[in-house]
């Protein structure tokens, strides 16, 4: 059968998503992946192991479905350091999905060695068209945090990537402590 193409068969699609223990906002997305695909057919079998042995057994050795994680990001721009999964399969490098594409590595590249922003935006913009057309991951959303902490807590220094970046430097003034 040709690549891209697909036949009906009497056997349900079923697939199994991967996540991780003590993760309950995951799990939850999972479930809502697996109601979302029962609705039009499509099976998924959820199993949720423990952290490191999902990393040894199954993202590392790149066994795996599907499965549901989570990335951070900061200011900077460059997906390489978002979402380590954009370069070329090695030992040391986590693209645990073996995505690789000759056009996203000269992005990259261009991206990482331009030293102004608004020359890095331009090469980034044109990488995310390229994801966006492979789709090589589905990013489901961006969860909103407002974060809250006691106004006795001081040397808090909002950022642009949140406010606990210096989260090493916040402290209690002694006569604030309890």
């Amino acid at each position: 059968m040709a690549r891209g193409c697909w036949r009906r068969t009497a056997e349900p699609f079923t697939f199994e998503l991967l996540t991780n223990q003590g993760n309950d906002e995951r799990k939850k997305v999972a479930e809502i992946i697996q109601a979302s695909l029962r609705q039009v057919g499509i099976g998924v079998d959820i199993r949720i192991l423990e952290w490191a042995s999902l990393l040894k057994e199954h993202i590392k050795k790149r066994s795996f479905q599907a499965i549901v994680l989570g990335w951070g990001t900061g200011s900077d721009p460059d997906p390489v350091r978002r979402v380590a999964l954009l370069r070329r399969p090695g030992p040391t490098i986590s693209n645990h999905i073996s995505y690789v594409n000759p056009e996203v590595d000269k992005l990259l590249e261009a991206g990482r060695s331009s030293c102004t922003q608004a020359e890095r935006v331009k090469f980034y913009r044109k990488l995310h068209q390229v994801l966006a057309d492979d789709q090589p991951v589905v990013f489901l959303y961006w969860r909103d945090a407002l974060p809250t902490v006691s106004a006795r807590v001081h040397g808090i220094q909002p950022g642009p990537a949140g406010i606990k970046w210096n989260f090493t430097d916040w402290f209690v003034p002694k006569q604030l402590q309890r």
